[in-house]
């Protein structure tokens, strides 16, 4: 299977985890996306990231990102060698209108079907236990003492919906 042709059978049992990687890439940063940066430990970004979502409750996880993304830094190998080959990738031909129109492709695509966990490529917070419906991995900025560059986050605005 390809980076691009996901298996088109959803997994079942469990959840299905969606990373939406999709930001551009500084065409003169000398450095890989922070996705591919490393932890002190030693550990790519986006690993720790899924690291935080119960194992147990897990049955796929697909990480999407721009082609730009794969032709620089070959990112799908990268993360079939980092995960033994169980992360699914998909890359998108064109940048999309932001996250919700990335996670609305890679459902499409993916034939994702059952609860999903939309979680960023590099948040490390963890999920302690998995709701009973489909969700997205948020944290309360209010409770941080220190948040650096609050103008690049994703933000959620929660009402009765």
């Amino acid at each position: 299977m390809s980076a691009t042709d996901l298996a088109t059978q959803p997994a079942t049992g469990g959840w299905t985890v969606i990373i939406p990687w999709a930001a551009p890439v500084d065409p003169v940063a000398p450095t890989r996306p922070k996705g591919l940066l490393t932890t002190p430990d030693g550990d790519l970004v986006v690993m720790r990231a899924i690291a935080s979502v119960p194992k147990s409750a897990v049955c796929r996880v697909i990480v999407a990102f721009l082609r730009e993304t794969e032709d620089r830094f070959h990112t799908a190998e990268a993360l079939r060698r980092a995960s033994g080959g169980t992360i699914e990738c998909l890359i998108l031909d064109e940048r999309t209108a932001g996250p919700a129109e990335t996670v609305r492709q890679v459902i499409a695509r993916a034939g994702v079907t059952g609860p999903v966990c939309i979680k960023d490529s590099d948040s490390f917070f963890e999920i302690a236990e998995m709701p009973s419906g489909s969700f997205m991995a948020i944290a309360d900025i209010r409770t941080m003492q220190r948040l650096s560059d609050p103008g690049r986050k994703s933000y959620v605005h929660l009402n009765e919906h």
